[in-house]
């Protein structure tokens, strides 16, 4: 599993490639968005390997990755949302890898 700042940085690459980067509060809201993408996709990896439930002192009770997932991608989506990134740009960027 890599770490979260190599998956960021990697992702940040990807981006690069379909968001114009004019100005500090575009470069910032991008490294903020690589971030909680890559945390969301730790996140999904971890499921995929422990399953949606984890051992707890009172028996099963849900993996922690469900929320931080779940908060990961919602974030990441109102940061597409303020770089005005489109549907188009979007697909793009899923495509890429």
């Amino acid at each position: 599993m890599k770490n979260i700042r190599e998956r960021a940085k990697a992702i940040a690459k990807k981006l690069s490639a379909i968001i114009d980067v004019d100005d500090e509060l575009k470069s910032e809201a991008v490294a903020r968005l690589s971030h909680q993408l890559a945390i969301a996709e730790q996140a999904q990896e971890m499921l995929e390997n422990d399953g949606l439930t984890i051992d707890g002192k009172f028996g099963p009770k849900p993996h922690p990755a469900i929320n931080i997932g779940y908060n990961a991608t919602a974030l990441s989506l109102r940061l597409f949302n303020q770089l005005d990134v489109d549907k188009h740009q979007k697909e793009e960027f899923l495509n890429l890898g």
